[in-house]
């Protein structure tokens, strides 16, 4: 029997080894540049059980004309009248603004420009002084082209020597579902004065049925 000397054998189970690492790495290199993802640098991998948030588009911006009133202010007795006006879209709008007189006279203002998400105040009194005196009380209204409620406004009346103020905020004639309105009033003393104000949004006459009730027939 023929003995094999033990350098050549060593010798040949190391290059038997040398040869089997060289036909592995090149598979096992491959087959990690395949299995890894390409991730871009400061991005996260999303799990397999993860959702992909998407951003949402901005609205469609609605341009829709719309009409406000209030049924009431005055400059006289020592009233001070502020038309407060919020834009709370993001959208710059022109909006414009009629005074009507009790004989239903009208007196239109200036042009009114309101950014986005701005808040403004505006004196009665400066636009009011261009009609004369029959324009220190009456009724006004407000234009705008927009969305639904995208303006906001209140008339505010206020009489600082008597600690006393009112406030009416600006509504949209069209969305009134009924023809029939009511109110609470109150007089707590024989001192007390009450003013019931009536005002015709629309350009065409209005027949107007006024019922006052109390608590007692007196």
């Amino acid at each position: 029997m023929r003995t094999i000397p033990r350098k050549k054998t060593f010798f040949s189970v190391s290059i038997f080894l040398l040869v089997l690492l060289a036909l592995t790495l090149p598979v096992h290199s491959s087959r990690t540049r395949a299995e890894k993802p390409n991730v871009l640098p400061g991005k996260f991998k999303l799990g397999s059980g993860a959702k992909r948030i998407t951003t949402p588009s901005a609205p469609q911006h609605v341009e829709l004309p719309h009409l406000l009133a209030a049924s009431y202010y005055s400059l006289n007795g020592g009233l001070n009248a502020t038309l407060m006006l919020s834009n709370q879209g993001p959208h710059s709008m022109s909006i414009g603004v009629n005074l009507f007189s009790l004989t239903g006279a009208r007196l239109t203002a200036p042009t009114i420009t309101l950014e986005g998400n701005t808040f403004r105040g505006f004196d009665l009194n400066e636009w009011a002084i261009a009609g004369g005196p029959d324009f220190r009380e009456g009724s006004l209204q407000v234009a705008y082209t927009g969305g639904d409620m995208e303006l906001g406004g209140v008339v505010k009346l206020v009489d600082a020597d008597r600690s006393l103020i009112f406030d009416e905020e600006l509504a949209e004639p069209m969305m009134f579902a009924s023809s029939r309105l009511e109110g609470v009033w109150w007089l707590p003393s024989h001192k007390t004065e009450m003013l019931l104000a009536v005002s015709n949004t629309a350009d065409a006459p209005l027949s107007v049925n006024i019922n006052v009730d109390g608590v007692s027939h007196a």
